[in-house]
């Protein structure tokens, strides 16, 4: 295995790599309405673009089976070069059809990205270790929440929703450039014959990967059904404006930083599947909560904190997990829990505001029950195939 000094500079690269994805992509959930506004369209009309971006993902599979036949490298290089198409389409293109098309591309691309730099660290971390490398990774999402999106809540504020799009754009080509000079080559996974049905095959014949995938699905509808409708919910329950929701989702940042830092520090040593299912325990608890934590801002955001700090602690803890499933399609296999947790997502993103006419209270008991399911199937179904903590 890999040592700490060897591993590095990707690790580094990474880290910038996944922040600005982070960014680009949760752009969306605290600024809808103003994206709907500056569109002239619906809001339902902006979450139906973005379902369909998710949706979109389902190809990232097949994309991702490149990488574990000719290497990681050309898997992130692909991938960036459509986040940056994807983003200057939002940035210099007024029309929603570059908007739709430029939100599929990128989530195309995150679901490419993404699940190849979890194969290229779990191909040089031993298990034992994988869950503290991986989770300081994962700690660019968060800092998306607490760093990016208030920064981009000003430049939204000064210069309109776009304008944050052509400074990923711009950060992204910097990045396609350093993976291309600063990660070496490397062909160990060249394979023969036909990658795609080899790799999907082992992945359709796995009674684990199957039950991973549909955890994810369902972990990515009741997480996903409260974070787009977070910006309507907090203006039209409690005023607040642009820069407020910017601070809003700056908690919610700091809440999934803990998450990490308490995956990275504690799922090696508690064990992986036993703080995986006690953060999925947790989570409908404070999910059922909203029913008096709602009657007040503070009392509302302290709910969002506890609400996406399990959210995250579930899903950064599942990555060790995942990635040993299917060991010899690794990047296969992350890419398919990634584009199942981008399913659960289109259809929270399309559920979430049909079910918010009917009350927070209403949204919050359905993800609770959704996160039931998950915990049901990594129980029942998951957790006996897996190794043990």
């Amino acid at each position: 295995m890999t040592t700490f000094r060897q591993i590095r500079n990707p690790l580094i690269l990474f880290f910038t790599i996944r922040l600005l994805l982070a960014t680009g992509e949760r752009m969306f959930s605290p600024f809808l309405p103003t994206i709907a506004r500056g569109l002239n369209i619906e809001v339902t009309r902006v979450t139906l673009a973005l379902s369909l971006a998710f949706m979109a993902s389902a190809f990232s599979p097949f994309l991702a089976t490149v990488s574990d036949r000719y290497g990681r490298k050309p898997g992130i290089l692909g991938g960036l070069a459509l986040y940056t198409a994807g983003c200057l389409l939002l940035a210099y293109i007024p029309y929603y059809t570059a908007f739709l098309v430029g939100v599929i591309l990128m989530g195309i691309a995150h679901s490419l990205i993404i699940p190849t730099i979890l194969a290229y660290m779990s191909d040089r971390i031993s298990y034992e270790n994988r869950g503290l490398y991986l989770s300081l990774i994962e700690t660019s999402w968060a800092l998306s929440f607490i760093i990016g999106i208030p920064i981009m809540a000003v430049f939204v504020e000064s210069y309109g929703w776009r304008f944050p799009f052509g400074l990923l754009a711009a950060g992204n080509v910097i990045l396609f450039f350093s993976v291309l000079w600063l990660v070496p080559e490397d062909h160990t996974y060249l394979q023969s014959g036909n990658p795609y049905l080899s790799h999907m095959g082992n992945l359709l014949r796995s009674i684990p990967a199957l039950a991973g995938l549909m955890m994810a699905f369902v972990y990515g509808i009741s997480e996903h059904s409260i974070n787009i409708i977070m910006g309507i919910w907090m203006e039209d329950a409690y005023g607040l404006a642009v820069l407020a929701i910017g601070g809003v989702a700056s908690l919610v940042g700091m809440a999934q930083l803990f998450g990490e830092l308490i995956s990275a520090f504690g799922v090696d040593r508690v064990g992986k599947q036993r703080l995986s299912m006690l953060a999925l325990l947790l989570n409908i608890v404070i999910l059922l909560q909203i029913f008096w934590m709602a009657k007040s801002l503070a009392g509302a955001m302290i709910w969002l904190f506890l609400a996406f700090l399990t959210f995250e602690l579930f899903f950064v803890c599942s990555l060790s997990l995942i990635s040993e499933i299917l060991p010899e399609s690794r990047t296969t296999m992350a890419a398919s829990y990634t584009t199942f947790i981008a399913f659960g997502f289109a259809a929270g993103t399309f559920l979430g505001p049909y079910l918010y006419p009917f009350g927070i209270n209403f949204v919050a008991t359905t993800c609770a029950f959704f996160s039931g399911l998950a915990l049901l199937i990594f129980w029942l179904v998951l957790s006996p195939k897996l190794p043990s903590d």
